[in-house]
Order: structure tokens, then C-alpha cells, then sequence
């Protein structure tokens, strides 16, 4: 953890798609080959949709062949980035909002829940140049007792959700490798009651973890 990482809250829904994937690539070598390909195929349906607005020459039907295969690709390997994200998520989030909770001392609910997005017509791809929605543009959502927590929430409580997740992180890769990660946390306790940092610095105990602090 570092202050960097309360976007993961306030920022583009990039950051947190981040956060899932390099937690993937990590515990999974074969997400990291899934996504690799599903990276290299979108750019070269994205690079195809371009030449389509830019009025390019190559017949409409051969176009539409092309454009036919790469869908078939990018189907394939978004499903299965949709499908690991998913299973994921389904072990982080309980973890997540188990922290949140006793972080919070019950004073909201934090629940995290994947908005996933399906292809729109090709007529508005091609208008665009670009692929409008798969596994590269959608988001995990965070919300505090059912409100985004990216308008609502306040300094103290982003540093309470990134935390959580944080938490909820390690403890994650820790059931699915069998060792529990060190720990880095910098400038951690800033912004916390009390009541918080005591909940986090009894946490860390028996895990190695480096903490830096202001006092």
C-alpha cells in the first residue's frame, strides 16, 4: 500500500481493472497469456476499425470477414479474462468487506460488484474506430451502503476501502498459494482514528510487514 493507491477509489475505472489483473497475473501465469492475446487482438481490431472511418481501400466483404475472425478471438479470450476476474472476485470480496466492516467498526458496508459490458451494434464501432466495450473497459465497482464510493466517499473512508482491499488481497493469495505475501505499507496510518489503526496494526501481526509512518 501506498497513498498512490487511493485512485484505486476516486480514479478511472483503468486503475482498478489493474488491480484485478496484476493480482491475476501473479497467481495465474496462464491470465497473463489470456490477456496478452486478448490485448493483441483488440489492437488489431481497434487498428482495422480506424482504416474503416479513415475510408481505407479493401472491399466491404473482406472487411467484414476480418472483422468476423478477430470478434470470434476476442470473444474466447475475454470470456475466460471475465470468467478468472469473476472467480476472483468471489473470494476477494467477502474478504474485503469483512475488513471494511470491522475497519469501520460497522459504521458502513462496503460491497464490491463487477459491471460488466456487452458489444453494441457494428455500425456504432465503426462510427467510433474502436471497440466500445469488453473486458478493457469495465470496472469494478465499490460501493459504501449502496452509493459509489468514488462521489461519496471521504478521505478517511477511501483509505478504509483501498486498505480493506489491501487486506483482503493478501489473505486472497495466501489461500491460493499457501504463503502469506510480506506486506509494504507506506504512509499507512495517516488519516485513521484511533480505533483504525489499532485494528490494522493488530492485523499485521505474525505477517511480516514493513511499515514507514510520519510518527
Amino acid at each position: 500500500f501506498d497513498p498512490g493507491h487511493l485512485s484505486l477509489v476516486k480514479g478511472a475505472p483503468e486503475g482498478r481493472r489493474k488491480f484485478l489483473d496484476a493480482a491475476l497475473c501473479q497467481l495465474y501465469p496462464g491470465y497473463l497469456a489470456s490477456y496478452r492475446r486478448y490485448v493483441r487482438v483488440l489492437q488489431q481490431k481497434n487498428a482495422l476499425l480506424r482504416r474503416s472511418v479513415n475510408g481505407a481501400v479493401r472491399p466491404y466483404a473482406e472487411k467484414r470477414a476480418l472483422l468476423e475472425v478477430l470478434n470470434v478471438e476476442l470473444a474466447q479470450q475475454g470470456e475466460a479474462i471475465q470468467q478468472r476476474r469473476r472467480a476472483y472476485l468471489e473470494t476477494l470480496a467477502p474478504l474485503a468487506c469483512s475488513n471494511y466492516e470491522e475497519l469501520s467498526h460497522g459504521a458502513e458496508t462496503l460491497r464490491l460488484r463487477y459491471a460488466a459490458q456487452f458489444e453494441p451494434g457494428g455500425l456504432a464501432q465503426l462510427r467510433a474506430g474502436q471497440s466500445l466495450c469488453g473486458p478493457h473497459r469495465e470496472d469494478l465497482e465499490l460501493l459504501l451502503d449502496g452509493q459509489p464510493a468514488k462521489v461519496y466517499a471521504s478521505q478517511g473512508q477511501q483509505r478504509s476501502v483501498v486498505l480493506s482491499l489491501k487486506m483482503a488481497e493478501a489473505a486472497a493469495a495466501a489461500s491460493i498459494t499457501g504463503e502469506h505475501p510480506v506486506l509494504l505499507l507506506d504512509d499507512v496510518l495517516s488519516e485513521l482514528d484511533d480505533g483504525r489503526k489499532q485494528y490494522l496494526l493488530t492485523r499485521m501481526r505474525e505477517k511480516q510487514t514493513f511499515v514507514t509512518s510520519c510518527d
